[in-house]
């Protein structure tokens, strides 16, 4: 039997977000302030999904897979291993961060976690723009000197 599972949204309040999400999602947001992100599907220690409609309505995500991990996940799926994809909207009004994620044989020691993404752009506004890597030519050295 194939359980389609619909979850409530985490919205993430963010100085650099706004309020796109609501009309665009055609939601209602609980917060005041401005949504920078809306988390649709998430498994982790610190932030749950929580499934809301049917047979596992009210239940967090973590539950459910530990309850019936082979239904959600398939046979192979160990109960106790997390659901590995953050699934989430962005609505970003201003320039963010620079995101550097340790790989994975070193994320432990710093206390980090290795992350992999991927980005899709579903809606952009004029002059919108992504810094993906650095100029052909730029060597580790030149990057250092930079940063000053």
């Amino acid at each position: 039997m194939t359980r389609l599972l619909q979850f409530k949204p985490l919205y993430q309040q963010r100085v650099w977000g706004g309020h796109v999400l609501e009309s665009w999602l055609g939601r209602r947001h609980v917060l005041a302030g401005p949504i920078g992100e809306s988390w649709e599907i998430v498994d982790r220690p610190e932030a749950q999904s929580v499934v809301a409609l049917g047979t596992w309505s009210g239940r967090t995500l973590r539950d459910v897979i530990e309850r019936d991990a082979t239904t959600v996940m398939g046979p192979a799926w160990r109960a106790d291993r997390r659901f590995p994809i953050l699934v989430k909207w962005l609505d970003c009004r201003e320039r963010l961060s620079l995101q550097v994620h340790p790989p994975e044989a070193v994320a432990g020691a710093l206390a980090g976690e290795p992350k992999t993404e991927n980005w899709y752009f579903a809606r952009t506004d004029e002059g919108a723009a992504v810094f993906a890597g650095l100029r052909e030519g730029v060597t580790p050295d030149d990057f250092e000197r930079a940063l000053g």
